[in-house]
């Protein structure tokens, strides 16, 4: 008698692998490659992928500073072009995104063309980018996820753990005038530059991740001992000094090297700033140094 088999066909889910070591980027690198040796497969066939898509999106600890992106990967023969993704001169994808860029935890969206091979899909895998445009990013560890679906509609997914390093940028001062200031004998206190005097008050000073720090002004040069620095009370606005104290109102944001923010001859009056001083209120500190002669 004869035996009827029937074979009924599935498919099959594809295979995705990425480096499960974590990347490490730290601030103000380039965008970088998720994964450049990642791994992708159909056990249907190398042409399993008309229609299909990659959605790639930052699932955990995303912030909107954080971007995923489409860059150029190995011999370059992917590219994108008006939200079109090419190989040579052949169609492969399309992006949800133009730019080939989306910020925060939004989702870019590959869809894949016809007649598209498995290699050319884990190229486009290969292209994704992750990079943040903030100076002072979050530490938290990223999860980058990627899910591939094919032309059939079964799917995987596997993600990148992206450990971002905060690098601490130093401080900027400008608008500060090297110009000679004129002191007159027996004179008044006097702004020991036009740019941050009481009329003229413009020094500016930032600092992206600014948490605490100090001040530190002293005579360098020619110091006498009848010279002094100190801070015009009436420059600091609603900051004064109390002893050694520095505060804000009622709140205590840093400490003078000096009782009453006072120091003579080449003595270095030093500002200590607490977390809790903000970078407008240092600011406000800059500028209020004058100097005198007694």
């Amino acid at each position: 008698a004869d035996v009827v088999v029937t074979v009924t066909l599935e498919n099959d889910a594809p295979v995705l692998n990425f480096n499960q070591q974590a990347l490490h980027y730290s601030e103000n690198d380039v965008a970088t490659q998720i994964d450049g040796g990642a791994f992708l497969s159909d056990p249907d066939g190398v042409y399993e992928w008309s229609g299909g898509t990659l959605i790639v999106q930052l699932t955990g600890n995303a912030e909107a500073s954080d971007e995923i992106s489409f860059g150029t990967y190995g011999s370059g023969y992917v590219h994108l072009f008006e939200g079109v993704l090419y190989w040579g001169a052949t169609k492969i994808g399309t992006l949800s995104q133009t730019s080939g860029v989306v910020t925060g935890g939004a989702a870019l969206e590959i869809t894949i063309a016809e007649g598209t091979p498995t290699t050319q899909v884990q190229h486009i895998i290969r292209s994704i980018l992750y990079r943040t445009t903030s100076e002072d990013p979050g530490i938290g560890d990223r999860t980058v996820t990627i899910t591939a679906t094919d032309s059939s509609g079964a799917s995987v997914a596997d993600t990148r753990t992206v450990k971002v390093e905060n690098i601490n940028d130093a401080p900027e001062i400008a608008n500060v005038t090297n110009g000679a200031r004129n002191y007159y004998e027996h004179g008044s206190s006097n702004q020991n530059n036009d740019a941050i005097a009481v009329n003229n008050a413009g020094a500016t000073l930032t600092d992206a991740d600014w948490t605490g720090g100090s001040l530190s002004f002293k005579i360098s040069d020619n110091a006498e001992n009848p010279d002094q620095l100190s801070l015009n009370t009436t420059t600091l606005g609603t900051l004064h000094i109390d002893g050694t104290d520095l505060l804000d109102g009622a709140n205590v944001i840093g400490t003078v090297s000096a009782s009453g923010g006072i120091v003579t001859g080449d003595t270095a009056l030093t500002v200590t700033l607490t977390q809790a001083a903000t970078i407008q209120q240092v600011q406000t500190a800059l500028r209020a140094v004058q100097f005198r002669s007694t």
